[in-house]
Order: C-alpha cells, then sequence, then structure tokens
C-alpha cells in the first residue's frame, strides 16, 4: 500500500492504493501492473463520492486460476482521523480487489461491513508503557489446490459494548467463496 500518484489516473481518487509489482522470471525483473481504482467501491458505499484510502493492513492470496486476491479495508479519507468515531458503518468496509493477468483487470467484491475499525487497550503513556491496537485485520486464506478464499477479520458487536471503546471485545468473523462457481 502506498501513495506514488500513480495509484489512479487522477491523485483524487484515492490518497493510498494498493501498488502491485509482478515478476515473470523469477524475480530477474518486476513490473509495474496497473493499479485498480479505488474509487469503484463508491457505489458500494454511502460517501458520494469521497476520496479513499486504503487502510493500513491487507492480505493477499492467489487462486487456483491465478487471480491475485488483495483483501484491504477502504475508508473515507478524513485528514488525521483513523479513530471508530469518525467513521460511520456505512461509509467503509472489507473489500477484495482481484486482479486477472489473462485480462489485465480489476475487480471489485464488497467481503463486508464492521461497527467498528480500530480500538486501543490501555492508555498511551510513552514507551514504557504503550498502548495496543486491535484492528479489523482482514486475513485471506486459500484450500490448498486454490478453489475456495476464505476472509477472515475482527470486530467488535457495538450492540453490546457500545462504540465508545472501539474494536477491543472482537469476535472473529469469517466468510468463504468458490472461485469456480462464484458461491459464497
Amino acid at each position: 500500500i502506498g501513495n506514488d500518484w500513480v495509484c489512479s489516473i487522477d491523485p483524487s481518487d484515492s490518497t493510498i492504493g494498493l501498488i502491485v509489482y509482478k515478476t515473470a522470471d523469477f524475480g530477474n525483473t518486476w513490473y509495474q501492473i496497473p493499479s485498480p481504482q479505488i474509487s469503484s467501491v463508491d457505489s458500494l458505499l454511502q460517501n458520494n463520492g469521497s476520496i479513499y484510502s486504503v487502510g493500513p493492513q491487507l492480505d493477499l492470496a492467489i487462486d487456483q486460476q491465478g487471480t491475485l486476491h488483495v483483501g484491504v479495508p477502504v475508508i473515507p479519507f478524513k485528514p488525521g482521523n483513523f479513530v471508530d468515531s469518525f467513521f460511520v458503518t456505512s461509509e467503509w468496509g472489507l473489500f477484495d480487489f482481484s486482479y486477472s493477468s489473462i485480462n489485465n483487470n480489476w475487480s471489485t467484491c464488497f467481503i463486508g461491513s464492521t461497527d467498528t475499525y480500530f480500538g486501543a487497550y490501555g492508555v498511551m503513556a510513552g514507551p514504557i508503557n504503550p498502548y495496543v491496537t486491535e484492528d479489523n485485520r482482514l486475513q485471506l486464506s486459500r484450500s490448498w489446490n486454490g478453489d475456495k478464499l476464505f476472509f477472515t477479520w475482527f470486530d467488535t458487536d457495538t450492540l453490546i459494548f457500545g462504540s465508545a471503546s472501539g474494536n477491543i471485545f472482537s469476535d472473529m468473523h469469517s466468510k468463504g467463496v468458490d472461485v469456480v462457481t462464484g458461491l459464497w
């Protein structure tokens, strides 16, 4: 993740995007593949054309068809604000950006929404007693032959714990897809 202003056609599309390099000769040479339009998620979220940022964590897997899948949270860009209280659930989500080298294009799939984004255990009291953060930590895994992908993340149920404490009472959530049939 990063921004080299090549993450999108127009820098107003996103602040931090996906940058992917590929090799076809066992690492002797590398080239950057075209980056996905992060704003492609706009129709799936309620932001009305916001500028977006991918979250600070991602995971990736390659399925049996050779398609690269990058699981990442996408959030509206709000300068300096990476705390739960600044995000409304419908404004952001967890996504799978998948790249097919056969078609040389990206597609976007909405994985899910969460009630929280970030939480911190303890109070930051300098390097002697730092707080510990808990994010959604979206993870991807695949079946041994790559025909199934599994997305796993952590979220706090705000109906039970409220939203003031953020993501510090998190439960694990998982969702799987069969890449051959497309069924979840």
